[in-house]
């Protein structure tokens, strides 16, 4: 696949993206399972999760949704002394998330911080600008802003960088591919020198993307727009790779980019579905 299929932005992208995701999630708040497989899939997590860490070791979640990826990792470490901030472009999400009994303790600890942030909102670069230098000081303004924001919301954690960072299904979410590299580039500016971002996502050809592909009667983009408003991306290896070279990161070495694949099967009908997904641990280039 070559990188020039990727369309640079959607020409059926829609204003208002955080209005789609806001009725997404408060309409649909309760279909969103824990992800238990989420310290399986990232084995390296562990390491910053264990009890007996004398560092300080902060963890960030960009899009953490109701908390189906933090929470399990809270229940299967009540006891750690990592400090958790996690934050969604729906308020509808966080004030879920909160309620949940199972972080209480955390939250009234001060392990775990949750506010609403649109990460797309200060990466906004007028397309008609030619001037190649004003383009890349709004990019390194939004650069700084995220630190900016995390410590307007969470004082204690105010400079403050992160030991690792969880993008789990929210780089298909964002609707262009500039502000998918912008995205990186923000969370890679909060990585600590040795710290790691972990992303998963949906991957080509998962069996969502034949299902769309039909329905909107195309058979030449990875890109669509569903019913209520919100985009998905279908990613392979290559795409991911390039995205995060782009973005200034790179693979670890110890932990390549692979595809997990779960087969479903509907036992009334007998029909098999392939969901597809692409995981990847990356760094700050060395």
């Amino acid at each position: 696949m070559q990188w020039t299929c990727l369309p640079p932005r959607l020409k059926t992208e829609k204003k208002g993206g955080d209005n789609f995701w806001e009725k997404h999630f408060s309409t649909s708040q309760h279909h969103f399972p824990l992800k238990n497989y989420i310290i399986h899939a990232f084995p390296l997590v562990k390491e910053f999760l264990a009890a007996d860490t004398k560092s300080d070791i902060h963890i960030l979640e960009c899009g953490c949704g109701t908390g189906s990826t933090l929470i399990p990792l809270l229940l299967q470490y009540p006891e750690t002394t990592t400090q958790f901030v996690g934050f969604d472009i729906s308020a509808s999400a966080i004030r879920h998330f909160a309620s949940n009994p199972h972080v209480t303790d955390f939250l009234n600890s001060k392990r775990l911080n949750l506010f609403q942030h649109d990460i797309t909102k200060s990466l906004h670069v007028q397309q008609d600008e030619d001037n190649h230098e004003a383009k890349r000081r709004k990019c390194e303004e939004a650069k700084e802003n995220l630190l900016h924001v995390i410590g307007h919301n969470v004082p204690s954690m105010k400079g403050k960088m992160y030991d690792a960072i969880f993008l789990v299904f929210v780089l298909s979410a964002i609707p262009t591919v500039h502000k998918m590299v912008e995205t990186l580039e923000q969370l890679c500016s909060v990585l600590k020198p040795e710290g790691v971002l972990f992303i998963r996502d949906y991957a080509f050809p998962d069996h969502n993307f034949f299902r769309f592909q039909e329905k909107n009667n195309t058979d030449n983009t990875l890109f669509f727009l569903k019913g209520d408003g919100t985009t998905q991306f279908f990613f392979d290896k290559e795409v991911l790779h390039k995205l995060a070279d782009k973005a200034g990161m790179e693979e670890t070495p110890e932990y390549p980019v692979t595809y997990h694949c779960n087969r479903i099967e509907n036992r009334k009908n007998g029909k098999r579905m392939d969901k597809v997904f692409v995981n990847g641990t990356f760094r700050r280039k060395r």
